[in-house]
């Protein structure tokens, strides 16, 4: 048996390419992105440090509490990197969940980078592009077979 990998998706990612992984990933979002965009395959996760302006959604639909909503010691280092609040919450919320890959469409704030990020945050920042898909499967193979016991 295995450990599933973690991957975290960003608002904008497209994962169609990963059904023959799905039985060994275990997909995560924030959890404050437009309801209309939630998948129905991914997990929930506590968000850092939320204020009421991150949230888009109503409290009734919240499944967490403002008590939960706490930040990792990675936080104000990721923030300092990127330039957009949000992509912070998003990058943390992956490092606090312990993602093995965080998949964006983001090719500026987070893309342009991304070898910081993947250094403080320990996990690999793929952008879900055509030409991508090859190179994030290659390292899910690596990751099954690393996390393979």
């Amino acid at each position: 048996m295995s450990k599933k990998i973690i991957i975290y998706l960003d608002s904008g990612a497209n994962t169609r390419f990963l059904r023959p992984y799905k039985h060994q990933i275990d997909f995560i979002e924030f959890p404050c992105d437009s309801m209309s965009n939630k998948r129905k395959y991914t997990r929930q996760v506590d968000p850092p440090e939320l204020q009421w302006r991150d949230m888009n959604m109503t409290w009734e639909e919240a499944n967490f509490s403002w008590n939960s909503c706490t930040k990792s010691e990675k936080f104000e280092e990721i923030k300092h990197i990127v330039i957009q609040r949000k992509d912070a919450l998003h990058l943390d919320t992956a490092y606090k969940a312990k993602a093995d890959i965080f998949l964006t469409s983001d090719k500026g704030d987070i893309g342009s980078k991304k070898e910081r990020l993947e250094a403080i945050c320990n996990f690999k920042i793929f952008e879900t592009k055509k030409e991508f898909e090859d190179p994030i499967c290659n390292h899910i193979e690596d990751l099954i077979h690393q996390k393979s016991f």
